[in-house]
């Protein structure tokens, strides 16, 4: 069994959660990682940056499938929408704004 983990070091880290061992590490951010999301069907999660974006993983591979940008602004929290076609993200200015995965 594995699970994901954000840090402030801008990196993903994949985990055996029997063993606690450290199994990969995902670059894509350029600043802290606030909030990792799963989508509500189990297949994809979601990265979301300090650095303006949001990052598309398949959550049975860690691979990216996309990656969105928004404003300048910092991201605090992002969930997907629940049928996985938007993110909605809050930023730290106290914004919100839909992102459409599709064409980002």
């Amino acid at each position: 069994t594995k699970i994901v983990s954000g840090s402030r070091d801008f990196t993903i880290r994949v985990w055996n959660l029997l063993t606690g061992a450290s199994l990969q590490s995902l670059s894509v951010h350029g600043a802290p990682v606030q909030k990792l999301s799963l989508s509500s069907d189990g297949t994809k999660f979601l990265s979301a940056s300090a650095d303006s974006s949001v990052g598309i993983w398949d959550a049975a591979t860690f691979t990216l499938e996309k990656r969105l940008t928004t404003s300048d602004t910092a991201i605090s929290n992002a969930i997907f929408s629940p049928d996985g076609t938007q993110v909605v993200c809050a930023f730290e200015n106290g914004l919100i704004s839909v992102l459409e995965i599709s064409s980002g």
